[in-house]
């Protein structure tokens, strides 16, 4: 909040603290500050129209690596 009001600021890019947007989410979006990139593990960035992935959502990216390192 005080980026956005002191320090002005008017994107947050590249935030990778993961398990932590949720505490952000309703600012930004009434703030109209827009959230691009980032590490994409939390829901926000795929309903949240502030929020701007730069990638599949991390079940997604997970996925075919559990699969694949299964045993047979």
């Amino acid at each position: 909040q005080r980026m956005v009001q002191n320090d002005k600021a008017l994107a947050f890019v590249g935030l990778l603290n993961p398990l932590s947007v949720g505490g952000m989410e309703r600012y930004v979006k009434e703030a109209g500050v827009p959230v691009i990139g980032g590490d994409s593990s939390e829901p926000p960035y795929f309903y949240n129209p502030m929020f701007f992935p730069i990638g599949p959502y991390v079940r997604v990216i997970g996925g075919p690596v559990a699969r694949s390192s299964a045993p047979a």
